[in-house]
């Protein structure tokens, strides 16, 4: 889920996504991930970062960054050991409960063993926290059976009960200050719905037959149901904790205790814009190579214009994050690493959206929490520095492992590091990885206001973009042309799916024509909204000249604080653009979360009955061929109604330093570090 890429803060245009998941998955949530990061930002990886190949210009260091020496010998350890430098930007929470973007995803994902996960290269589930499972032929009722001998962190046992804990409580309504927004995910569980209404104090649908054993029953079919539970937030947490500590969101929030390859030691790990996560020598599966792994966290220049048409004023914000947990405290009482960080969903590429669908969020995490709005003051209206742009000058420079690159320095990175043949397998003297991702970026609106309320209009505003030359002129040909809303690496990709993303101007004024609108005459006017970066506001400005050759009225809006960016998007019509990368790469877990009335990421009111009852047939299915037939008819409905705009098929645009070994990009964004090395 939710892995929702990407991340794009303030002016950065980077990955929801990397959607499941910017750290990338994310951002970053739940049928798919709300990456946050746009266009830009997904290019620029919805997944972290790493060091530097060394090139001929670059001056090496004495010692590889997060490599530490044998405090004995002075020597540097062997294969096994060592650290990773992992460049990422702020998450937005660790905790499963509050999982909604790429970094968090990225990170919890070390943390914490769902009872699976989907192998991109091996194209199928395999089993993580469960060695097995099963399900009745209807799809109704699935019965995992758990590994034994697994531990969390703090040596408790893993037990059936502690998923069913771990579930409730992102069911309950009130059991982390509100309700989860990954929630809608499980809502087909049985006895989900009364739990979610206060109506019952547990889910009927949840059973721990015994300690490792996990029956689920679901209210109606839904054969694809374990590829849900992939997602990271379906981790199980220590129900012990909770009950005989008394402790709550506030403090599992900074200190989370996970049943994963990686462990949080201490909350000192927050420091210095840092989290170290060290191996878990009491994990019950493959132990990690890697001693440890260091997120190194940057953020975007926090300057963003006021909103104007003619360009306005650049504010810059004032305070920095601030009041992350102290060193070491001595009663562990909630600490806040929070900041003017935006708070993302798990949508894949704009930050921006993320930022807005945030807003809806009934809970928000205690540790994680964005401060209250810090004064703007007036600056100079000069060019802003990404978040990418910042970790590729520390990759260049030698302090980095892993790293996003900015669209800007692709070649530069290719020319220095060399380019992997598949764009997600790092090799020796390949240290850039472009790969595909499961990821789409569209355009989107309340579908409440005129004229996005009518769907010729939308098909005519769809029809008056050229993907193709923006692709082209902004990406460098690493994004591709939305022709749908499934991207190429998800089963049941149709090129061509939407007819209405070919570039045809011709057809656009002639569906304005059909709608009333002739030459565009008595249509409300269009307002487009983008983040305050050069990428974003040249993306726009192409989106706009298209709809204005067409006969729409468009005004371009560059920049906007949190919460004036919400209303805008609430009380006008007003289009701006965000993602979303598959947290599985199935239809479902694009055209649910999106598309149902009932979706938790439907932010734009889009409504269909005949929609939801296709959906709950194909789930129904139980042959894998005929259910994708059934979801590619309910993909041409959605397509009919043109609720969002596709617009890119995004890229991943990763560096990585040439110590690192048996890397493995997915093209959810995710990276299985316990199974990376270093050479020393």
């Amino acid at each position: 889920m939710s892995r929702n890429d990407q991340q794009r803060e303030e002016g950065d245009r980077r990955p929801l996504g990397p959607t499941r998941r910017d750290f990338l998955k994310g951002a970053a949530a739940t049928g798919g991930a709300l990456v946050g990061a746009s266009l830009l930002g997904a290019l620029g990886g919805c997944v972290p970062l790493l060091r530097p190949r060394a090139a001929a210009d670059d001056a090496a260091p004495d010692r590889e960054p997060g490599q530490e020496a044998d405090q004995g010998t002075g020597q540097m350890p062997g294969r096994e050991g060592g650290s990773l430098a992992v460049a990422s930007h702020w998450p937005y929470a660790i905790d499963p409960f509050f999982l909604q973007e790429s970094a968090g995803i990225q990170i919890a994902n070390c943390l914490f063993d769902p009872l699976v996960r989907y192998d991109y290269r091996e194209k199928k589930l395999v089993g993580a926290a469960a060695q097995s499972w099963e399900a009745n032929k209807e799809g109704t009722v699935f019965t995992f059976r758990l590994a034994s001998g697994a531990r969390f962190h703090n040596d408790d046992a893993v037990t059936a009960a502690d998923f069913k804990y771990a579930w409730e409580r992102i069911l309950r309504p009130d059991a982390s200050g509100g309700r989860s927004t990954n929630a809608s995910s499980l809502a087909v569980i049985q006895g989900a719905d009364a739990l979610g209404a206060g109506e019952a104090d547990a889910a009927s649908g949840i059973k721990a037959v015994d300690e490792l054993t996990l029956e689920v029953t679901l209210a109606l079919p839904f054969h694809e149901f374990p590829f849900v539970l992939s997602y990271p937030a379906f981790s199980p947490v220590p129900s012990k904790v909770f009950a005989d500590d008394g402790r709550d969101a506030s403090v599992f929030s900074v200190m989370p205790i996970g049943n994963g390859a990686f462990m949080l030691k201490d909350v000192s790990t927050y420091e210095d814009d840092m989290l170290r996560l060290v191996r878990f020598d009491g994990y019950g599966g493959t132990p990690a190579l890697l001693q440890a792994v260091e997120f190194r966290f940057f953020e975007a220049d926090s300057a963003q214009q006021e909103p104007s048409e003619g360009g306005g004023q650049v504010w810059e914000v004032a305070a920095r994050p601030a009041a992350r947990p102290p060193a070491r405290p001595a009663a562990m009482r909630p600490a806040v690493p929070a900041a003017a960080r935006p708070a993302a969903v798990r949508l894949a590429v704009p930050a921006v959206a993320r930022l807005a669908a945030a807003q809806s969020v009934a809970a928000a995490p205690p540790a994680l929490r964005p401060a209250a709005s810090p004064m703007l003051h007036p600056v100079a209206d000069e060019p802003l520095q990404s978040y990418e742009e910042k970790a590729y000058e520390r990759f260049r420079l030698g302090g980095l492992d892993l790293s996003s690159v900015p669209v800007a320095e692709i070649e530069d990175a290719r020319a220095r590091y060399g380019e992997a043949a598949d764009g997600h397998t790092v090799e020796s003297g390949e240290g850039l990885l472009l790969g595909s991702e499961a990821c789409v970026e569209f355009l989107w609106g309340s579908l409440e206001r005129e004229p996005l309320d009518n769907a010729l209009v939308r098909q005519a505003l769809s029809h008056a973009i050229d993907r193709e030359a923006i692709c082209k002129e902004l990406f460098a040909g690493a994004f591709s042309a939305a022709t749908g809303i499934i991207p190429p690496e998800v089963e049941g990709f149709r090129t061509g799916a939407w007819p209405a993303t070919a570039f045809d101007a011709a057809k656009a004024q002639a569906l304005l024509d059909e709608a009333g609108h002739p030459g565009g005459k008595g249509l409300a006017p269009l307002t487009l909204l983008a983040a305050n970066s050069t990428l974003e506001r040249r993306l726009f400005e192409m989106i706009e000249a298209g709809l204005t050759e067409a006969g729409f009225s468009v005004k371009l809006v560059v920049g906007a604080d949190n919460a004036r960016y919400w209303d805008m998007l609430q009380q006008g019509a007003v289009l701006t653009s965000t993602g979303w990368i598959a947290d599985f790469p199935l239809m479902e877990n694009l055209l649910v979360p999106l598309f149902s009335g009932s979706g938790s990421n439907n932010l734009f009111g889009y409504r269909n009955a005949e929609v939801d009852e296709g959906i709950a047939a194909a789930r129904a299915v139980a042959e894998a061929d005929e259910r994708q037939r059934a979801f590619h008819k309910v993909d041409d409905l959605i397509a009919a109604d043109m609720p969002v705009i596709p617009l890119f098929f995004t890229t991943h645009a990763l560096v990585c330093s040439d110590r690192t070994n048996d890397l493995y990009v997915a093209p959810d964004g995710l990276i299985a570090l316990p199974k990376v090395w270093v050479s020393f």
